[in-house]
């Protein structure tokens, strides 16, 4: 399934190597794996990206847990529904992180607001 990747132009390079947490308030944490190299956008080790990070996903699982972006081939091509919609929020939020920043914050509710401003114009 990886020969639909175009690897993703810069500005969405590496969007699917972060991820949220929810830290017990009305916020999630968001921070990139590890792994992924703030220069590059990119997996600094791409080939053993599953034994060295057991949160790793495969395609089918990024598809299913909506941790591509919208604009990812894989998605496109996908009739596939997301059943976690917390990772689109993610968009949004590396949207609002400039480069060289590690983590953010959000509140759920703009997070909502936002995924519904998204489904109406679907």
């Amino acid at each position: 399934m990886e020969n639909y990747c175009n690897r993703c132009p810069t500005g969405l390079r590496g969007i699917c190597c972060w991820y949220s947490m929810y830290d017990g308030t009305d916020n999630f944490v968001v921070q990139p794996c590890e792994y992924l190299s703030k220069k590059t956008k990119r997996c600094k080790d791409y080939k053993n990206r599953f034994k060295i990070n057991p949160n790793c996903l495969t395609v089918e699982q990024a598809l299913i847990e909506g941790a591509l972006p919208l604009g990812c081939p894989y998605v496109m091509k996908s009739d596939v529904i997301p059943i976690r919609p917390n990772k689109t929020v993610n968009i949004k939020k590396m949207e609002m992180i400039k480069n060289g920043n590690e983590e953010g914050r959000f509140r759920i509710s703009d997070g909502i607001e936002w995924i519904k401003g998204i489904a109406s114009k679907t």
